[in-house]
Order: C-alpha cells, then sequence, then structure tokens
C-alpha cells in the first residue's frame, strides 16, 4: 500500500513540477517547426510556424515564429511576402532582440529593390524609413566606447546573425557572409 502511495506522489510531484510550457500547444508547434527546420524540411516547418502565429500570436515562441517566418521567404526569395513578414514581425514584436536583423533584412531588401526600376512609391517609402529609422538611432544603443561591439542571434532556421558596430559603421553577418554594410 505504501508503494502505490509513494508511486502516486511521485507522479504528482513530477506533474507539478514540469513546465506549463511543455503541454503548451504553442511549444508543440516550435518543436515540430524546429526539428522539421533541422531535417530540411523548410516547408513544414514553415506551416508549423504558421499554425503557431495564427492560433497563440502571444505565445513565448511567436516573436522567433514570426521572424522565422520573414527568414522562409526571404530564403524562397519572395521579397513582398518577406518585406511584410518582417514588417508585421517588427510591429507585433518591437522588443525581441531579433528586431535590429529584421530592420537591416528589410534594409537589404530594399537596396536591391531600389536597383529595380519599378519599385513601387510605397516600397521606395519603407526603404527610406528603415534606412533612417537605422542610421539615426541613438549612438549610445549602439556604441559604448570607441573600439568594435557585436550582436548576435540564431534563428529557427539555423541561419546566423551577427551586427558588428562602430561608431562609425555596422556590418551585418548572415551565415558567415557581409550582407549589409553602413557606414554613417
Amino acid at each position: 500500500m505504501k508503494k502505490h502511495i509513494f508511486k502516486i506522489m511521485v507522479l504528482f510531484l513530477c506533474l507539478s513540477f514540469s513546465s506549463c510550457a511543455t503541454f503548451s500547444e504553442s511549444a508543440d508547434y516550435y518543436r515540430r517547426a524546429r526539428y522539421l527546420a533541422r531535417k530540411n524540411n523548410c516547408d513544414k516547418a514553415f506551416m508549423q510556424l504558421k499554425e503557431l502565429l495564427s492560433n497563440e500570436p502571444n505565445s513565448k515562441y511567436a516573436p522567433a515564429a514570426s521572424f522565422s517566418v520573414g527568414e522562409y521567404y526571404l530564403d524562397k526569395e519572395d521579397y513582398p511576402d518577406a518585406l511584410v513578414a518582417f514588417q508585421e514581425y517588427i510591429k507585433y514584436y518591437p522588443d525581441d532582440p531579433a528586431v535590429i536583423f529584421a530592420e537591416l533584412i528589410i534594409y537589404k531588401i530594399g537596396s536591391q529593390i531600389k536597383k529595380n526600376k519599378e519599385v513601387s512609391s510605397q516600397e521606395q517609402y519603407l526603404f527610406e524609413t528603415i534606412r533612417q529609422k537605422i542610421l539615426s538611432k541613438p549612438l549610445f544603443l549602439f556604441v559604448f566606447n570607441d573600439n568594435i561591439d557585436r550582436i548576435s542571434y540564431s534563428s529557427l532556421f539555423g541561419n546566423s546573425y551577427i551586427v558588428f558596430y562602430s561608431k562609425n559603421k555596422i556590418i551585418a553577418i548572415r551565415n558567415g557572409k557581409v550582407f549589409v554594410e553602413l557606414i554613417r
């Protein structure tokens, strides 16, 4: 009899101390998306991320999922949808640490679009707005001294981002390659 009570108590304690997030639907979507992305099944991972954002937009996993949706479009070279996805990410999760990378990606897309003669006035406005926002950030956010500092981020799709910044220059690297370089 004591063994049964002990087993029940251990089971109760295990369930009590386990994280609620472990059992949440958003955690399941996120885990499946991460697993599928690691297996190079990006289309199915994307669908899991969209489900997460549709069903639980306030989840703790939603900012990373939203950023990854933008990345998915970016990697598919679907720049209009990437712009929209990154704009939504910035709008809904402005305090997320990867916002600077989303802004730089938008800047990069905008600079590529700028070379194209068929740029709409709305796209041109977005490009210039993001450019001014990045370049007008207060220096104390970017520079604590005259040395080069950095910010890094790794995404669900396995992309690594690093931004090196100094008083006069911002260099953004994605997967070991420079993708944006800004000089003040």
